[in-house]
């Protein structure tokens, strides 16, 4: 009566009513000027109540089981398939860092790890360009070499038919200085 009285609603604990144990809430009609003009009472049988709430109670922690399996099992793919896509990149990565440029990356995928791998697939293929570009320089540059090397050959062969033509010279007018 109290908590009608002040605009609140309650309830009774389990008490024995003509030998049936019964349970008993009240909620206050209150006017438009804020007094109290009645209640709703309503009484039930606890044994029934009881067992509904024992049966939403169990209901509520099979629901709570089942999302909770369902969030776990999600997350798992989920970590699973960004663990397996990072994995793949660190061991490109690796490989690239070694100079192996030959393999492809394999890994697809439609999210920020697939594009991150397209980009690796774009940086090898670009790697094996630049790396056969330096092959081509320096081909010609080791041809270049050797073909300076042969013209400092026959530079110096040159020379040194110089410098014997101008020692035969040399002698030649130094015995004929000598003899007048």
């Amino acid at each position: 009566d109290e908590l009608v009285s002040n605009r609140q609603s309650g309830s009774t604990t389990v008490y024995d009513a003509n030998g049936d144990e019964v349970l008993a809430a009240a909620v206050p009609i209150v006017a438009a000027n804020r007094r109290v003009v009645g209640a709703v009472v309503a009484t039930g049988r606890a044994d029934g109540l009881l067992a509904d709430a024992r049966r939403a109670v169990v209901d509520l922690g099979i629901y709570a089981a089942i999302a909770f399996v369902v969030s776990i099992t999600i997350a798992f793919w989920g970590a699973t398939r960004l663990t397996r896509g990072m994995f793949d990149l660190s061991q490109q990565a690796d490989r690239v860092a070694r100079g192996q440029l030959r393999q492809e990356l394999t890994f697809e995928s439609d999210d920020e790890v697939g594009q991150l791998a397209d980009s690796f697939r774009e940086m090898t293929a670009g790697l094996r360009a630049l790396v056969s570009e330096l092959d081509a320089s320096a081909s010609d540059v080791a041809a270049t070499s050797e073909q300076l090397a042969a013209s400092a050959q026959e530079i110096t062969a040159s020379t040194e038919q110089v410098s014997g033509a101008a020692s035969s010279i040399a002698r030649k007018a130094s015995k004929g200085a000598g003899s007048s």
